[in-house]
């Protein structure tokens, strides 16, 4: 080479040395080719990080966001020859040229006729290409060829630097991101916050058009978007998925990472965004169990790469942390809610049962109620009517917790009341049914029985609205009360048949609830009413507390203490 050559070549080198910034660099590059082969403009391709593609950098002297996004098939173009083959390509004619289109072509459509093509090598291993387009005066010659080749090493390390140098400061921001982060995750239990903190935060180191977040449930293979960005909601339901369905439901059944580079070439991309090109879909594990995924969507076709994936592994791992930790957080307020509302429902529960039973003349009453862990609504009390008569009522209804106790609170309020201005038994029942119909929701029925007990003629007349038939034991055996009706609220009109009974002296009425003949053992086995009648006639000469303390305690040892639901007993005897 002569003086002039090396000189500019040594000025070329100062120039490609004195920035890292790829932009600047790219501009630089520009004027240097330009200047180096008098050529009319040029274009700089790098390989991408799978090798099947070229990055354009510039085309046509055309930078920034007008070749955003654009890549070369690297068995396209005359820069996809050079980086198959490794080899320069020197075309002086424009017919040939013609066989060369590529992306940048038919972007641009700049007209070619000549052309001078080399590699960018470093290390040994080529990491793209450039292109000298349209020699301003003849044509590209054997020296222009040399001056291209020199100037591409000099470029090639360049940009490598500047790569090299992009790489540590993006790895710097992120390691701060992933630092500031990890800090505020780590102080928010709420759920949606987190969510929302991990897309907005991932957002600010690798770039996506549409992104969400899934929750996974491993025991119904429900995968739900909690958090999502850049989708219309009017597709919000097809994010709703089940293990194997679409790129995230085959990410959560194999708990492994997908980049996509083309969804359209994909067969298991389900269509949620039209626009989107590429994917990548990442499970989030905490403790060796999935608990999300977390899927990105580009517009662009192969934009993200195995260093996003690697930062989106690590931001991973951070954020399955902050949402199992939030979601425990979650479950313990809930269960704190539950049981406020429990000790709420079982205070309401307490409020309407008697406080003691009252003094009957010719009769011997006890009762008990147990509550178990799940407050269910039942409901028993003996009501003085006048003077030796007395209400006797026993009630369950559907349901527990703080709703089964209101319905009970409106149903004692509608009987009291109904009693107060009726004496048949049947039209109480059914004006009570009519009001329960007319207040509570369809599935809080009532079941009820109710009776008044003239204590004087030890005569009881009753009616029972679809509640257990009360069972009145004698000496000559038992009997169960089955005249009445349907359950309350479940009709709008209804009518419920009424039964009177007399009682001799020694003969024992039980009413209870569901709870003590469903109460099961070890082996799923219910208690039954068989084995209630059964220890009740065993006791039959003794008072009711015996009766009553003799039943509970054979079905607390039944159960070994542990009863899935609220019983009742009420035990009335003639003495």
């Amino acid at each position: 080479m002569d003086r002039t050559i090396l000189e500019f070549l040594v000025q070329a080198s100062k120039v490609l040395n004195s920035t890292l910034d790829v932009n600047a660099l790219v501009s630089f590059i520009y004027d240097l080719i330009v200047a180096a082969v008098d050529c009319e403009t040029c274009s700089l391709g790098r390989l991408g990080e799978k090798g099947d593609r070229i990055e354009v950098l510039l085309a046509f002297g055309k930078g920034g966001r007008a070749v955003k996004g654009l890549v070369i098939e690297s068995e396209n173009g005359i820069m996809g020859e050079v980086v198959r083959t490794g080899k320069p390509v020197m075309i002086n004619d424009s017919e040939m040229l013609r066989c060369y289109s590529d992306a940048i072509d038919r972007k641009f459509r700049h007209i070619k006729y000549s052309s001078l093509a080399v590699p960018l090598r470093r290390g040994g291993t080529i990491i793209g290409a450039l292109e000298a387009i349209n020699k301003e005066t003849g044509e590209f010659t054997a020296k222009d060829l040399d001056i291209l080749v020199a100037l591409a090493e000099q470029i090639a390390i360049a940009l490598d630097n500047a790569r090299l140098y992009g790489r540590v400061m993006r790895e710097v921001r992120e390691r701060e991101l992933l630092y500031e982060v990890g800090a505020q995750i780590s102080s928010s239990l709420d759920l949606n916050e987190v969510l929302n903190l991990i897309l907005d935060s991932l957002h600010q180191v690798v770039t996506y058009d549409a992104g969400g977040i899934y929750l996974v449930d491993p025991d119904t293979s429900d995968i739900i978007a909690v958090t999502t960005r850049g989708y219309d909601p009017a597709m919000e339901k097809k994010a709703e998925l089940k293990f194997g369905e679409g790129i995230v439901g085959w990410v959560a059944k194999h708990q492994e990472p997908v980049i996509v580079d083309d969804v359209r070439r994909d067969e298991r991309y389900l269509n949620a965004r039209d626009s989107t090109r590429s994917e990548i879909v990442v499970p989030l594990t905490a403790a060796g169990k999935i608990v999300g995924i977390l899927n990105l969507e580009s517009d662009e076709a192969s934009a993200f790469t195995r260093d996003d994936l690697k930062l989106i592994k690590t931001f991973g791992s951070q954020a399955a942390l902050s949402i199992e930790r939030a979601k425990l957080h979650a479950e313990l307020l809930e269960k704190r809610r539950l049981e406020y509302e429990l000790e709420l429902a079982r205070k309401i529960q307490r409020f309407f049962l008697p406080d003691r039973l009252p003094d009957i003349e010719n009769f011997d009453l006890s009762a008990v109620n147990i509550p178990s862990e799940q407050v269910g609504g039942d409901y028993y009390d003996v009501i003085p009517i006048s003077p030796g008569q007395w209400g006797l009522v026993i009630a369950d209804v559907f349901g527990k917790g703080i709703p089964a106790s209101l319905v009970m609170a409106s149903f004692i309020a509608s009987l009291l009341a109904e009693i107060r201005n009726n004496y048949s038994i049947s039209t109480i029942l059914r004006k009570v049914n009519r009001l329960i119909w007319e207040s509570v929701e369809p599935e809080r029925c009532v079941t009820a029985c109710y009776g008044v007990l003239d204590s004087k003629a030890r005569v009881l007349t009753y009616s029972n609205a679809g509640h257990l038939q009360p069972v009145l034991i004698g000496k000559s055996g038992y009997r169960r009360l089955s005249k009445g009706g349907m359950l309350l609220g479940a009709l709008e009109e209804t009518a419920y048949e009424e039964e009177r009974v007399y009682l001799e002296s020694g003969d024992v009425l039980l009413f209870f609830t569901d709870g003590l003949t469903e109460a099961e053992n070890s082996d799923g086995e219910a208690f039954g009413e068989e084995r209630l009648i059964e220890i009740a006639t065993s006791v039959i000469d003794r008072p009711c507390a015996d009766i009553v303390r003799s039943i509970h305690r054979a079905i607390m040892i039944y159960c070994q203490g542990k009863l899935s639901d609220d019983f009742t007993l009420l035990v009335a005897k003639a003495r």
